[in-house]
């Protein structure tokens, strides 16, 4: 089994839950942690498709996975129970960034980008300027400059106000 992505929870959540981390991989898999690593639990997904990456918001309690074919999932219960989310692509999806608990982003192969401006429930198709480039990468510098990253010696960095929506 091969894991693809994976978010540890930031240091300042409530005590207790620092350690948390999930990953994603093959066949749907997800997996979560609660002390650091040392011990990994199962979660059924319900999904088949490749998962390679996943992010957590709202102190861990929304947990939003998504990979090959665009499959997008989310949990609202740490990872209890799983949904399938509409996705406006069918396009792999590489990495997926939070930057607020409602503001995110998805980046992945031929020009796909997605952002949700309601933690993580509906994920709307954006242009971009490299429109065929398989992007890999997304993260942000500060709440206003948007860093991704694009294949075939491509890197650049766009500036866009995220936090308006």
């Amino acid at each position: 089994m091969d894991y693809w992505g994976i978010d540890f929870a930031n240091a300042d959540l409530p005590t207790g839950q620092a350690g948390t981390g999930w990953a994603v991989g093959e066949g749907g898999a997800v997996i979560k942690t609660t002390n650091g690593g040392q011990k990994w639990i199962w979660y059924e997904s319900g999904v088949e498709n490749t998962l390679r990456t996943v992010a957590s918001v709202n102190n861990g309690q929304r947990v939003i996975a998504a990979g090959d074919g665009g499959i997008i999932i989310i949990s609202e219960d740490a990872g209890e129970t799983w949904i399938q989310l509409s996705s406006p692509t069918t396009r792999n999806i590489w990495n997926l960034q939070m930057i607020t608990d409602e503001i995110g982003w998805m980046v992945g192969e031929r020009g796909t980008a997605l952002k949700t401006t309601d933690g993580g429930l509906i994920w709307v198709q954006q242009s971009m300027p490299y429109p065929t480039a398989p992007y890999w990468d997304v993260s942000f510098i500060d709440t206003s400059e948007h860093l991704q990253g694009a294949s075939q010696e491509r890197l650049f960095i766009q500036r866009m106000e995220v936090l308006t929506g």
